[in-house]
């Protein structure tokens, strides 16, 4: 007998799927090897084994943003609220993850959007990922893993100038100009710590080109700070 208030999903027979109570708290899943069940707060979700949160998050993100079509022909774009609600209440269990936060920003067009809040929350994400991946050890001594957050950075420098363009308020434009700036410099410095030839005084190939792009982004940074403040006296 079941429990009061509590009702069954009748559905035709497959040997792929099991009857589970109705409610709440439990739906009907396929049965199989490579599903399970687990807890997520009073509620139970379906989680492919083998499927990592970031996998997961990384696959709902590209369906949304390149507005895939699924089984049923509904469009994944309508889901772009519930997945940023769904992303907000991950990054604030999961904060030092650096991918998971550009799966954030990429939900919210990486700084690249036409809507200029958009951009500004992709901007945020963007540099909350960034300082993640600085702050994790060993990354600095690969010439390969560097050159990625360098590219990254230098995508940051763009999104930072780009939003700061469109500011109405000046010391909020400054303040988002030299928290960019410091980053970069920093990373800039960092690298040629790190993946200098000494015999040669030259940063490593791989890695000339994107510093020497920070160089210039950070001069340009520096010289749309100066023209604000300007404005401001």
């Amino acid at each position: 007998m079941l429990p009061k208030g509590l009702k069954l999903n009748l559905v035709p027979k497959d040997p792929k799927l099991k009857l589970v109570p109705k409610g709440p708290k439990l739906k009907l899943v396929p049965k199989g090897p490579k599903l399970k069940l687990v807890p997520k707060g009073p509620k139970l979700n379906l989680v492919p084994k083998g499927l990592t949160l970031k996998l997961v998050l990384q696959i709902l993100v590209r369906a949304v943003v390149e507005n895939l079509t699924d089984n049923r022909g509904e469009q994944a774009a309508s889901l772009r609220p519930s997945l940023q609600e769904l992303l907000g209440r991950v990054t604030s269990r999961h904060s030092t993850d650096s991918q998971i936060w550009q799966q954030y920003a990429r939900l919210y067009g990486d700084g690249h959007s036409t809507n200029p809040e958009d951009n500004e929350k992709a901007l945020q994400f963007l540099s909350k990922a960034h300082r993640c991946e600085v702050q994790a050890s060993g990354w600095e001594k690969d010439p390969g893993a560097f050159k990625d957050v360098v590219s990254r950075a230098v995508d940051i420098g763009n999104v930072t100038i780009s939003c700061s363009k469109k500011k109405s308020n000046p010391q909020e434009a400054l303040q988002m100009l030299s928290s960019t700036r410091l980053s970069l410099r920093s990373l800039a410095t960092k690298a040629k710590q790190m993946h200098t030839d000494v015999a040669s005084g030259l940063i490593h190939a791989d890695l000339r080109d994107g510093v020497t792009e920070l160089e210039q982004l950070i001069t340009e940074l520096q010289e749309l700070s100066g023209t604000l403040r300007g404005q401001s006296e």
